[in-house]
């Protein structure tokens, strides 16, 4: 009943369902052995998955930060990341289910050029460029200017103030989870990701060490 409460679970044997509901303070679980499913709230939680096929699900919003999920299974036939809300929109409309890969940002720009619809280039991209950290600063050094949101000679109505998506990029050592909303609105910011827009580290998985390993399958709203 106390919401700003921490809150350490560890959970058994079986396929377990987990709901945090109304909570502000800190969830450590261990999901245990099964095919479990944990639904997160707007707390900060960290998360082990344990064997099996796990269902994490996320706000997918800024209101739910800075998660650590230890354990993950990238790949097909491994634990799946899902969103209370698909917090996605290409030209301030169109809700994006496209999961796509590029090796950098300028393949991803490349992509987004080509691209005449609502921004398809990608609900959930993941990036084979490394990031040093899972911070905003770090996510604009390696996009480094690149249209990779909007090109603006193809679309229209590039940089919306809706237009959002998720990020996934590694380190080395971990793989961060981000959405983005770009603003769209200072000068150069046309459908690049700069400090003006709003940058929101959801999760770490720990030990995934590049990001390039996660899948489609990883993702229970997007499609490749």
């Amino acid at each position: 009943d106390d919401a700003a409460a921490a809150v350490v679970v560890t959970l058994g044997d079986g396929n377990d369902v987990f709901v945090a509901t109304a909570n502000s303070g800190a969830i450590t679980i261990d999901l245990g052995a099964g095919t479990d499913a944990y639904t997160s709230a707007a707390g900060v939680d960290t998360i082990t998955t344990g064997t099996g096929s796990d269902t994490i699900t996320l706000v997918g919003t800024e209101a739910d930060a800075a998660n650590v999920i230890k354990d993950f299974t990238a790949g097909d036939g491994g634990d799946v990341i899902d969103f209370t809300s698909n917090d996605t929109s290409g030209q301030g409309t169109a809700t994006l289910t496209e999961y796509a890969e590029y090796a950098t940002a300028a393949a991803w720009a490349t992509a987004t050029a080509a691209d005449t619809g609502d921004e398809g280039a990608g609900g959930v991209v993941v990036l084979g460029a490394n990031v040093t950290a899972g911070t905003e600063a770090a996510l604009i050094t390696t996009i480094n200017g690149a249209n990779v949101i909007a090109d603006i000679v193809t679309t229209t109505g590039a940089g919306a103030t809706t237009d959002q998506l998720y990020v996934a990029a590694d380190n080395g050592v971990d793989t961060f989870l981000f959405h983005v909303i770009n603003a769209g609105t200072a000068t150069g910011d046309i459908g690049t990701i700069l400090a003006g827009d709003t940058v929101t580290l959801l999760a770490t998985f720990e030990g995934i060490s590049d990001a390039t390993t996660l899948s489609a399958n990883n993702f229970a709203d997007f499609i490749a």
